[in-house]
């Protein structure tokens, strides 16, 4: 019989992080050198088409199981009044989400950008790496802690840009972009 074992976050049961070894255990963070195929595990599921592909390579089956959004939260935060921290900013608002640390932003690009552009606000919503708290020296730099999920979707209403300053490396080419779909 096939060992099954899912990947990723136990509470959604899927991955889409190629270096996420397949254990509980591993579930803090990528291991150094990992490629993430090497639990002994004969079918994978995973939510980005390279992660299973490699699956497909290594044990010659796999299954995709895509991440979901909570498409009402999206649809309706509209409808919403815009978060405190939006409410006087000039507009345009070009906004991100998420982590803002090393592993998975480009420091470099954002920062470049948001010089370049002294005439748009850019907020950055979420925990900030130490060394990316820099940018907030940039007058149109307006930075928000983390905020819960059930709040995310009012900020990305607000913003009349969203965009996602990633990386190109393999953690980057191998996730499934979730902000996208949100």
């Amino acid at each position: 019989a096939a060992r099954i074992r899912v990947l990723g976050d136990p509470g959604t049961g899927c991955s889409s992080d190629l270096y996420r070894q397949f254990s509980v255990a591993a579930f803090a963070g990528p291991l150094n050198n990992s490629v993430g195929l090497e639990s002994g595990t004969d079918y994978l599921h995973g939510c980005f088409q390279s992660v299973l592909d490699l699956a497909i390579a290594k044990y010659g089956q796999g299954e995709y199981m895509d991440h979901g959004v909570d498409f009402d939260l999206f649809a309706q935060a509209h409808l919403a009044p815009l978060p405190r921290e939006l409410e006087s900013p000039t507009r345009p608002i070009v906004g991100f989400f998420g982590n803002i640390d090393g592993n998975t932003v480009d420091r470099e690009l954002l920062d470049t950008v948001i010089m370049s552009r002294p005439s748009l606000t850019f907020a950055l919503v979420g925990p900030m790496a130490s060394e990316f708290r820099s940018l907030t020296r940039h007058a149109n730099v307006v930075a928000i802690p983390r905020r819960p999920y059930s709040e995310i979707a009012r900020y990305g209403a607000a913003f009349d840009v969203c965009l996602m300053p990633w990386l190109q490396n393999d953690w980057i080419a191998h996730c499934n972009p979730v902000k996208l779909k949100e």
